[in-house]
């Protein structure tokens, strides 16, 4: 693959994971900041669901733009090159912790809406 081309697909994964995030963050914000939020993310598991998944494309771009653009920057300085893959792969696996996290809320949720009995202090 030339240069040019890995240039491009890295750019047009810059787009795919801004909006992802911006997006995903937007559902994120608008239900976690509720006082109840275990029981919103119960309530609303699609749309937090939908946010893990776009966490993981999110996670996906990030990866394969520094893949993409490492051949690149490595021309210049390899260390550099090493430095930002390695970055982007630290970044890359606090969004998977993002998301997981994302699922085990819906989870904790989904036990205090089916059992009225268990506080929200006992899951935490």
């Amino acid at each position: 693959m030339s240069n040019s081309l890995a240039i491009r697909f890295a750019g047009l994964l810059i787009l795919i994971s801004t909006s992802s995030f911006m997006y995903a963050d937007s559902i994120i914000y608008e239900l976690l900041t509720k006082p109840d939020f275990l029981e919103q993310a119960a309530l609303n598991r699609t749309s937090l669901a939908f946010a893990a998944l776009l966490e993981f494309i999110n996670c996906a771009a990030v990866i394969g733009m520094s893949i993409l653009i490492y051949p690149t920057i490595r021309q210049y300085s390899e260390r550099v090159a090493i430095g930002y893959v390695s970055g982007r792969l630290i970044e890359g696996a606090t969004l998977i912790t993002g998301a997981v996290t994302l699922m085990t809320l819906i989870a904790m949720g989904k036990q205090i809406i089916d059992n009225p009995d268990v506080s929200s202090e006992y899951l935490i």
